[in-house]
């Protein structure tokens, strides 16, 4: 998903969830439903934005529980692993759903068979790469 600035994306990106969670989940058997919604806390194309616009979306019309999490550029790595972990342990328990959503940049490196995740299109050296298997 991409990160969304006019008023026309914004209305476009609530109608494409809404219409994806009209069945509605608590009525499938879940007792609840959590999200985590990760984003760089330095990033170049408003991920945070989107980040905040999803959070009030999922509470308000959804009422799901929701966590955000801002990557910070020194030790992101460990930073993520903690807070997905955090969020894993306390969140993901029997009979909820738990959703983990990222805002960012991405691509996979064929190469190493790793993803490449990132806070800016131009600083590569800020990157995270991070193991396919584990998320």
């Amino acid at each position: 998903m991409e990160a969304f600035t006019s008023q026309d994306d914004e209305s476009g990106l609530f109608e494409e969830l809404s219409q994806s969670l009209s069945g509605g989940f608590l009525s499938s058997g879940y007792i609840s439903v959590n999200a985590l919604l990760i984003y760089w806390q330095e990033n170049d194309l408003g991920f945070d934005t989107e980040v905040v616009m999803l959070q009030q979306f999922l509470t308000a019309d959804y009422k799901f529980n929701t966590t955000t999490f801002a990557i910070p550029s020194e030790r992101s790595e460990q930073a993520l692993r903690k807070a997905i972990t955090d969020f894993i342990f306390d969140r993901a328990l029997p009979g909820t759903l738990a959703i983990i959503y990222y805002g960012g940049h991405g691509d996979p490196d064929e190469a190493s068979r790793k993803s490449i995740w990132a806070a800016c299109v131009l600083r590569l050296s800020e990157s995270l790469i991070t193991n396919e298997s584990w998320l």
